[in-house]
């Protein structure tokens, strides 16, 4: 419709992941199909580099453990009633692309580092480039990795300063580019605002109770004890393995690759059965730091090896940082846990049997024990997955018949969302505007009714982008929709009241709409004063 991201559509993240969906939008039609398509190629490319760093660092039978934990954990899961948190259909296409572009650095700077190649290390600026045209909590692990190769390649007395040097270079040559490619589309403060993403409006995160929660900084002790706990049960883990390569290794060591299967899958089972498997982020965690400080270390002090599982390793660990003490795999925990869970993985069926092998010799069967138990993980999670997927059996209503939503005997908001589908589609005329509030752009594209406002969704965050509530109301007032949608959602998460109903969250706004709009449908409850769901319309006197 001619409008320009930043100009004339408020967005908080950097400009990378909307401009590349517009592309393939401008090149090959606005479609979910084709936006699954290219989600569906970064996971593959994803998985390719996880592969190569796993088989660099740990051999064959890491990459192939890693691969399981990818696509059975992480790849296409659903863990929550929410079903964006996940590589086919990410919440928000940052993750992915920030996730994607982090791997490729961390493999770009690890080939650098044991080569010298000066290209390697000019790819790692230029990956770190465009990572930064995301989201700050993407590119800040991914630049301390840079960070920590070029002091490891100090520290081995490599000719680091001219590649650093040329690397850095190619990091900001890339923003630039951004913010010239935007200034020509509007004034130079939206773009440097654009190019900053959420540099330039950082979250407070210890004053909102949702990122409260989401650090475990709620109940940090108990938090900490957990991990803790998550920590004891993975060494547990590890410690049986060491003592079945101790006491049946004699006899199995020389065994058929069928015997040590069976082996594993038997381990599988009892894992399966045992251990709280559902929590294993809180292992995962305190094991991935571990591997950090270790390979940090092993950076510094030795002039060569240990490159991939060091920088890996710090790189991971950094990324856990938005949910320091409340690790986990779903939430946008499919992303930013994705690198330490695949690093333990490898760290589990690659090196741990190694140490069983110098300390008692073999090491197969310690192998089959610790791959059972990432099967078993990986089991648990396909199961968790997949009891919200057979709950999947509505359909909405064309033109979006491709997309299914939980049936009524589980969830009857996607009833509700057919029949409003339905109402809206006779009372809203063509060429139409409207408005969800306090989110639901989804209805725009399945009505295909244009927004007219610059505001995407209403959460408690956004009114500190916005400006404030009264700046929303001057520019609905300005740019009026023919029509607004109120949609339930629940709030207390963000420690307020629902959208409207809250005098610190869209009351003014909800004044404003009914002074000038009146209701002519409404399918569920009310959205604003009822706890149940429900969709109202609204039209402009």
């Amino acid at each position: 419709m001619g409008e320009v991201l930043y100009r004339d559509i408020i967005y908080k993240n950097g400009p990378l992941s909307p401009y590349f969906n517009a592309l393939l939008f401008k090149c090959f039609g606005a479609h979910i199909e084709l936006l699954t398509t290219a989600n569906l190629v970064i996971a593959s490319v994803v998985l390719a580099l996880l592969w190569s760093l796993a088989r660099r660092a740990y051999g064959r039978a890491a990459a192939a453990a890693v691969s399981a934990v990818y696509a059975g954990i992480f790849a296409f899961s659903q863990y929550l009633w929410t079903a964006n948190f996940n590589f086919a259909a990410p919440y928000s296409h940052c993750q992915t692309h920030g996730i994607a572009l982090g791997l490729g650095a961390v493999w770009a700077w690890a080939s650098w580092l044991e080569s010298g190649a000066s290209r390697r290390g000019l790819m790692g600026g230029a990956l770190l480039g465009l990572l930064f045209l995301t989201k700050a909590e993407l590119f800040v692990p991914a630049a301390a990795t840079a960070a920590l190769a070029v002091a490891a390649a100090s520290r081995r007395g490599r000719p680091w300063r001219r590649d650093s040097g040329l690397a850095l270079a190619a990091a900001g040559a890339v923003p630039v580019a951004a913010f010239l490619l935007l200034s020509a589309a509007m004034p130079w403060t939206d773009a440097c605002r654009g190019v900053l993403g959420n540099w330039a409006a950082p979250t407070a995160p210890l004053g909102n109770p949702f990122y409260v929660a989401g650090l475990g900084f709620d109940a940090p002790l108990h938090r900490l004890l957990a991990l803790g706990g998550g920590a004891a049960v993975l060494t547990a883990c590890v410690g049986w393995a060491f003592a079945a390569q101790r006491y049946l290794g004699g006899r199995l060591e020389g065994a058929s690759a069928h015997v040590l299967g069976g082996l594993a899958l038997l381990h599988a089972a009892a894992a399966y059965a045992i251990i709280p498997l559902r929590s294993a982020a809180l292992g995962v965690e305190p094991i991935v730091w571990a591997l950090a400080a270790w390979g940090a270390w092993r950076l510094m002090r030795q002039s060569q090896g240990g490159e991939v599982p060091g920088l890996w390793a710090a790189y991971a660990a950094l990324s856990f940082g938005k949910m320091i003490l409340a690790p986990r795999f779903g939430q946008y925990g499919f992303a930013l846990a994705l690198p330490g869970a695949a690093l333990t993985a490898a760290w589990l069926v690659g090196e741990a049997p190694e140490l069983a092998r110098r300390r008692f010799g073999g090491g197969r069967v310690a192998r089959a024990v610790l791959a059972g138990l990432v099967v078993a993980a990986v089991a648990v999670h396909l199961q968790w997955s997949e009891s919200f997927n057979r709950q999947k059996t509505l359909r909405l209503d064309p033109p979006a018949s491709s997309v299914t939503t939980f049936g009524p005997e589980s969830d009857e908001r996607g009833l509700f969302l057919n029949a409003f589908l339905d109402r809206a589609r006779t009372l809203i005329p063509p060429g139409a505007t409207l408005l969800p509030m306090p989110e639901g752009a989804m209805l725009n594209f399945l009505l295909d009714r244009r927004n007219p406002t610059p505001y995407l969704l209403f959460l408690p965050e956004d009114f500190r982008l916005f400006g404030g509530e009264s700046v929303v109301v001057g520019r609905l007032t300005q740019t009026p929709p023919d029509y607004i949608a109120l949609l339930s959602r629940e709030t207390r998460e963000f420690g307020v009241g629902r959208f409207g109903s809250d005098e610190r969250y869209g009351a003014a706004i909800l004044r404003w709409v009914e002074a000038h709009y009146f209701e002519v449908g409404r399918v569920g409850a009310d959205p604003v004063r009822d706890r149940r769901f429900g969709i109202s319309l609204w039209r402009r006197r």
